[in-house]
């Protein structure tokens, strides 16, 4: 594939291919070593790890800065280029890792919790690791060589998870997490770099320059959708105690990490596609449609197994000491749905290069988040998820709207196919529930089993019965992905 033109259908399909399996498996893996740990750590030890990742993810987004995206997005990409964005994110990721150092302290003072401090010590050396694979993994994704790209990430994720495990189980209690994280980004970077090889490390200062002023708005725009995403951890680590951010956040980590992962997966193909068609709006249009519906259906999907099983089997799974993340989990569930209606809105923005466009609908969102999380943090964590759930409901008008702008749709057909979509879902999601109550005398696996046979045996009724062309271009969209053209 050269750099220019439209990429082929094959092309675009085989790297949404390979970018699904890998999000899917990574994303199996991870909830799983996700409740494996939760099963050897108390709500107060996870908490504790909760609050470190929260600064962790913060300086990411000051290290990427959006160098790596000019990577992507460039229509011809020369080694000067290259060497630019390492350089950038290389340097920037040194600096970070050593200001981890510095504001450890302050930032545990912050939480009100002395076990942070040496916890992002240690994870200062994870923040250097990832600024290193960015350009790597950005290079990966620019050819939509997705298959080695899921080979890094799926031994990264396999093997930081299995170390994880056996660490917990030899009693290294909340630590597990912080090693599984150094093991994956060790691993991500030693193979990514072997992938694509040397890279050049002589930059040109004007193309440094150039980087950096078409990073900024990018780096804006990120940081408004760090604080969007995490703005209710944040205000419930700052608030609350240990344990309700462990019970929130351990429905954060198997309801809204995997399905915001997700997100980033599809956007990895969705922007490269989008800046190559660029003078195909038509086109644009529709691969943005197709693709919006099937996102939303697969993980509206989950969502209702989410949103069935969640208030028994959290306890069934972890234990009693658990059970108040049910409800939490049930809630951010059903703003997970809202939330990937517009998954594809921010890759066609970047996509044709509107990347103040994107800050600012990144800025709004922030703020929007911001208002629901602060409200509904008055009645605790299910406040905050509540406030998630409305917030979202808000957003996805505003972001199909601008989206609309950039493309020349109107979307009326994508807004009935997706209005329908969702009552099948809500209709499932009720349903479940009746049978699990119903049923509550049986053993509880028997019981969430019916449950969720009744939901999936429902979800697909309205939108077969109404709107039957547009799963039949869901179902083709799906089919093009799984045989690789």
């Amino acid at each position: 594939m050269t750099d220019e033109g439209s990429p082929t259908g094959g092309e675009v399909a085989s790297g949404g291919r390979w970018s699904l399996i890998t999000t899917i498996s990574k994303q199996l893996g991870r909830t799983l070593v996700t409740l494996v740990l939760a099963f050897f750590l108390t709500p107060d030890e996870f908490g504790i790890v909760t609050q470190a990742t929260l600064y962790v993810a913060l300086t990411a987004v000051f290290v990427d800065a959006g160098f790596s995206l000019a990577i992507i997005q460039r229509a011809k990409l020369l080694r000067e280029d290259i060497a630019s964005a390492f350089v950038l994110t290389a340097t920037t990721a040194i600096g970070f890792g050593l200001l981890t150092l510095v504001v450890a302290g302050p930032v545990s003072v912050l939480f009100d919790s002395p076990e942070v401090r040496d916890v992002l010590r240690v994870l200062s050396l994870s923040v250097v690791l990832k600024g290193f694979a960015l350009v790597p993994v950005a290079l990966l994704v620019r050819r939509l060589d997705f298959r080695r790209l899921a080979i890094a990430e799926l031994v990264a994720t396999v093997v930081g998870g299995a170390v994880a495990i056996a660490s917990a189980a030899l009693g290294a209690d909340y630590w597990a997490i912080v090693v599984q994280t150094l093991v994956h980004d060790a691993l991500l970077l030693v193979i990514v770099f072997a992938f694509v090889g040397r890279l050049p490390l002589r930059p040109n200062r004007d193309t440094t320059i150039e980087i950096a002023r078409f990073g900024t708005p990018v780096m804006g725009a990120q940081l408004m959708q760090y604080g969007g995403r995490n703005a209710d951890n944040i205000l419930i680590a700052s608030a609350l105690t240990n344990a309700d951010l462990a019970f929130y956040g351990i429905g954060y980590r198997v309801v809204l990490l995997p399905q915001q992962l997700l997100m980033q997966s599809a956007g990895r193909v969705a922007v490269p596609v989008f800046a190559r068609l660029a003078e195909e709006r038509q086109r644009a249009a529709r691969y943005f449609s197709d693709a919006t519906g099937l996102l939303v259906m697969s993980v509206g999907l989950l969502m209702v197994m989410v949103f069935v099983t969640a208030p028994e089997g959290i306890p069934f799974i972890l234990g009693d000491e658990w059970s108040p993340a049910g409800r939490p989990m049930q809630l951010l569930a059903i703003g997970g749905v809202l939330q990937v209606m517009p998954g594809f809105v921010n890759p066609a923005l970047l996509g044709g290069g509107r990347t103040t466009t994107s800050f600012r609908l990144a800025f709004g969102t922030t703020l929007i988040f911001l208002a629901g999380f602060s409200l509904g943090l008055i009645w605790g964590i299910e406040g905050v998820a509540t406030g998630f759930i409305l917030a979202n409901a808000v957003i996805v008008p505003i972001a199909f709207h601008l989206v609309r702008e950039e493309l020349g749709s109107t979307y009326r057909s994508l807004s009935i196919d997706l209005g329908i979509a969702a009552s099948g879902l809500v209709a499932s999601g009720v349903v479940g529930r009746v049978v699990v109550t119903v049923t509550d005398s049986l053993p509880t696996l028997i019981s969430l089993g019916l449950g969720a046979l009744a939901a999936l045996v429902v979800v697909p009724v309205p939108v077969l019965a109404l709107r039957r062309n547009a799963v039949n271009r869901w179902i083709n969209a799906g089919r093009m992905i799984a045989r690789g053209r």
